[in-house]
């Protein structure tokens, strides 16, 4: 379970299952997030139809679902703007064999690009260094886990590092284009 998530991978899992959802655990985080850092205004309620529209084909979550997934974006909002770097996209554990891993992260990716898209609308404002991100993101899509000779710990450490990518990549998206003028003031902190 990621430090910074209020789920792991499985239980996530388990809950959109009961309601019937085709979109994984990681593709719904994803376009959570991907809405958070492409504006979104962080009114807590502007999240709700692009999801629906992501996931269910524009129906409504049942209330349930929608209550989880509320969580779920409080958090994401919380650790992207809380500025302590924590952010991190909900995969499945390290325990998890990689091939699962590489799947749920490219459905992360996926569920980001679609979120973010939904959210920004035109990237004509976006920094070249954005479109760029954007572009090594819709890449890693197609990632593969190389030749079957490869070393496993070569191939685990690559992917280490393609999930930091995914990690600060999303922080980067969310300082140039999130809404943090919809931000409440932050509260001091007690040291």
């Amino acid at each position: 379970m990621s430090a910074n998530s209020i789920y792991d991978f499985e239980d996530f899992s388990e809950l959109l299952t009961r309601f019937q959802m085709l979109a994984s655990a990681a593709e719904v985080h994803g376009v959570i997030s991907g809405l958070v850092c492409g504006g979104t205004p962080l009114d807590g309620r502007s999240w709700r139809a692009p999801l629906a529209d992501a996931i269910n084909e524009g129906y409504g979550l049942p209330s349930d679902l929608e209550e989880a997934c509320g969580r779920v974006y409080q958090q994401v909002c919380q650790v992207l703007i809380d500025d302590t770097m924590a952010f991190a996209p909900l995969l499945p554990d390290d325990e998890t064999e990689l091939l699962s891993r590489v799947d749920a992260m490219a459905d992360w990716v996926d569920g980001f690009l679609a979120g973010f898209a939904l959210a920004c609308g035109s990237l004509e404002e976006a920094s070249d260094e954005l479109k760029e991100v954007l572009s090594d993101l819709s890449e890693l899509t197609r990632v593969s886990l190389g030749d079957e000779g490869e070393d496993t710990e070569e191939v685990e450490s690559a992917f280490v590092e393609v999930v930091e990518y995914l990690r600060v990549s999303a922080m980067y998206c969310f300082n140039e284009f999130g809404d943090r003028k919809g931000l409440a003031e932050p509260k001091p902190r007690l040291h």
